[in-house]
């Protein structure tokens, strides 16, 4: 909790303006003495907290600052007081004349404190999306913005690090105040950048389908898990032959895939004659995809090629 009251120290203060003056309120900067109105405060309060003719600023003004700038209901006090402890304290948690039980300097109490403000910008950002998300009107405004969840979802997920630390980097409020050429000169880096990133997507379906090698090599997989996993390994098999990368380590992926298969219908499926041979050296890219073709029958309707009941 914030203290009951706060001194006004210079850098407090001027906090506090730089606060009035980069959040609107219903779309408009307040000034000093539309504020101290707007607060039920007289005409002159605000400025004489700006200026420090006033030496203290009470919590609950602090909270009604708060509520206002960031768009909390009457009942949402505590969240707002949060959000104002989360970037006040650094200018009273020092003051020699701040002394109250409620805060504990511990170093056990400070992450349940960042965890609780962190959980308030969870709901501030559904809330923010759901804004936007309402105010949406063409099918072409809907897919953008699903793509940019769906983008989002999987790059945290994936790659949680590299994402909050690229994200945190990037001030995009300020953006809009670009030139236009300066506008068109950075989408074009993140054009380069969004470019250089997608050049790695064969690695990461090289990864994936290796994973999966090892674990088409558990021999305690049940007949369900396995042919699964040998339809997906089909699909990363026919993206890793597409991006022309070195042909022999694809025919020996192709043939690690032909064994595994082999096995498969061996031990689940011995009425199917498996006729797959492994690829030879010689192989050039449309036979590698001639083979996967094959392969992907076998695995859908193997009965289709034989006949078998």
């Amino acid at each position: 909790m914030l203290p009951m009251k706060l001194n006004l120290t210079e850098e407090l203060a001027s906090e506090l303006r730089h606060l009035r003056l980069s959040h609107p309120v219903n779309g408009e900067i307040l000034t000093a003495e539309k504020l101290s109105k707007e607060l039920g405060k007289n005409r002159a309060w605000v400025s004489q907290i700006e200026s420090r003719r006033l030496k203290k600023i009470k919590r609950e003004d602090v909270i009604k600052l708060y509520k206002l700038y960031y768009g909390y209901s009457d009942r949402e006090d505590g969240a707002a007081e949060s959000l104002a402890e989360f970037f006040l304290s650094k200018y009273y948690l020092d003051s020699e004349d701040t002394t109250f039980s409620q805060i504990s300097n511990s170093e056990d109490d400070k992450p349940a404190d960042i965890y609780f403000i962190s959980k308030e910008y969870i709901k501030w950002l559904n809330s923010i999306l759901s804004y936007k998300l309402d105010g949406l009107e063409t099918e072409e405004d809907y897919n953008i913005f699903a793509n940019f969840l769906y983008t989002l979802i999987f790059s945290i997920s994936g790659n949680y690090t590299d994402t909050v630390t690229s994200i945190s980097l990037l001030h995009f409020d300020l953006f809009k105040y670009a030139t236009q050429t300066e506008h068109q000169e950075i989408m074009q880096l993140f054009n380069e950048i969004s470019k250089k990133i997608d050049g790695f997507e064969p690695r990461r379906v090289i990864n994936t389908f290796t994973e999966r090698i090892h674990l088409l090599s558990n021999t305690t997989l049940l007949e369900s898990e396995m042919h699964n996993h040998l339809l997906t390994g089909i699909v990363e098999l026919t993206q890793i032959i597409s991006c022309d990368y070195n042909i022999e380590n694809n025919i020996n992926f192709i043939n690690c895939f032909i064994e595994l298969t082999r096995k498969y219908f061996s031990k689940f499926h011995p009425e199917v004659p498996f006729t797959i041979k492994p690829l030879t050296s010689t192989e050039n890219k449309s036979n590698l995809l001639n083979t996967i073709t094959l392969l992907k029958t076998y695995l859908s309707n193997p009965s289709s090629l034989f006949n078998v009941k």
